[in-house]
Order: C-alpha cells, then sequence, then structure tokens
C-alpha cells in the first residue's frame, strides 16, 4: 500500500507540474501578443542618430 501510494503522489505531482508549465506558456504567449501591441519607446523613430552611439 505504501508503495501504491508513493506512485500516486508521484504522478499527481507529475501532473501538477505540468499544469502548470502549460499555464505558464499561456502566460508567456499572452505576454508576447501584449508586447507586440504596446506602443514602441518615445525615441524609436527617430533613427540612428539618436541611438547615442551604439
Amino acid at each position: 500500500a505504501a508503495a501504491l501510494n508513493n506512485m500516486i503522489n508521484h504522478q499527481a505531482s507529475q501532473m501538477g507540474f505540468n499544469d502548470i508549465f502549460f499555464l505558464l506558456g499561456w502566460i508567456f504567449l499572452a505576454i508576447i501578443a501584449f508586447l507586440w501591441l504596446a506602443k514602441p519607446p518615445f525615441g524609436a523613430g527617430a533613427g540612428a542618430a539618436s541611438a547615442g552611439g551604439h
């Protein structure tokens, strides 16, 4: 019975890890979509002259 309980606990923790991994993946994709729709920084359209030599 102890081995079965240990196996169930291991599989439950693995399933929980998978759920968190997929959740973080969806959050990452949502952040990418949000950043793609966001406005560019203030000096982004000025060209290479305002890059400060970088």
